[in-house]
């Protein structure tokens, strides 16, 4: 982690809210692998293909919001999408949609 040009104990403060900010990252993508999971639940009754779909509105929804808060940065959140993109896109390939 980088230090700041500022007292010892700010510089411990910042760096403990980093670290934090790491933790909420984290936290918040496992809620959104349980939210799959009840979503999954939720709609048996549509396609692999719509669950897919719902699922990648979910994922980019959160993509987004952590990046409008400043939790990742956003070629982090360009990254991420691209990556989600990619396996809606091979999901509509194997359902042949």
């Amino acid at each position: 982690m980088k230090t700041w040009p500022i007292d010892d104990s700010l510089n411990e403060r910042v760096q403990a809210l980093e670290k934090e900010n790491i933790e909420t990252t984290n936290v918040l993508y496992e809620v959104l692998n349980q939210l799959d999971l009840l979503e999954t639940k939720m709609f048996y009754d549509l396609t692999t293909f719509e669950k897919g779909l719902s699922n990648f509105a979910n994922r980019i929804g959160v993509i987004v919001n952590l990046e409008i808060g400043d939790k990742i940065s956003s070629e982090e959140a360009y990254s991420r999408i691209k990556e989600e993109y990619k396996k809606l896109k091979k999901l509509h390939k194997q359902n042949d949609v």
